[in-house]
């Protein structure tokens, strides 16, 4: 047994995404359970297109404050 997945049951679905997301910053076998454990849920596609998007969204929040930051460097 994955020894990520039964400590992957108790996380969120975006927080599962981000896994998958960012796979390069995760053991192979986290990423793995991630994947297992999302599939195992069901989710719609309705479901999944909401949790990109709110993914999405973060990630642009992050490069906005991160560019702001360099502004104020300069």
């Amino acid at each position: 047994m994955n020894p990520f997945s039964k400590i992957y049951k108790n996380l969120s679905d975006r927080e599962l995404f981000t896994i998958l997301e960012e796979s390069h910053k995760y053991d192979p076998l986290a990423v793995e359970a991630a994947g297992e454990e999302i599939k195992s849920r069901h989710l719609s596609s309705e479901e999944v297109t909401l949790i990109k998007e709110q993914l999405l969204q973060k990630h642009h929040k992050k490069a906005s404050k991160s560019q702001k930051t360099e502004k104020v460097k300069d």
